[in-house]
């Protein structure tokens, strides 16, 4: 995004900066996974800015702010182009989260990918399935991770003995 973002010092800085608010705040047993289209100038000449959709389906030009936190404290970030989505960047910040808990996402982060960088990280992500995959329960193409998110979706209460609400 900026030169100066790039340079050693301002990611020490930046990762400083975050290691300083987290110990003030702690960790929390559940975290949120999202993202933020950063768009500039329909003009602007920044050879880094990418087309991409927004979630209105209208195409801008610009940056999308990937970002793991608990309430409003971000726990890891990444910028990327606006045109790399959520499912790419997920397997790069889920396995840098600390402790353990829960991740909270939206469907773009319903991949096998996302499931195991989270797992591996000690974490169990949640997220929605996209309207394909509503009520499937392939073992060929899931991961077990997976399947365990796609059950607290459905009906969290149904293993514990609850009927289903729906």
């Amino acid at each position: 995004m900026s030169r100066r973002l790039r340079t050693v010092g301002m990611s020490q800085l930046f990762e400083r900066l975050l290691a300083i608010v987290s110990e003030k705040f702690g960790t929390p047993l559940v975290k949120q996974i999202d993202s933020k289209p950063l768009v500039v100038g329909a003009y602007s000449k920044d050879p880094d800015a990418r087309r991409g959709r927004l979630a209105d389906g209208q195409f801008c030009k610009g940056y999308r702010l990937h970002a793991v936190s608990h309430g409003r404290i971000f726990k890891q970030f990444l910028i990327d182009s606006l045109n790399t989505n959520d499912a790419v960047v997920g397997p790069k910040l889920l396995p840098k989260l600390e402790g353990g808990g829960y991740v909270l996402g939206d469907n773009a982060y319903d991949t096998n990918d996302c499931h195991e960088a989270s797992a591996s990280a000690g974490h169990q992500l949640v997220a929605p399935p996209r309207e394909v995959n509503k009520g499937k329960r392939d073992k060929k193409y899931n991961g077990p991770e997976r399947l365990r998110g796609l059950d607290i979706i459905d009906s969290p209460l149904e293993n514990c003995g609850e009927p289903s609400q729906a």
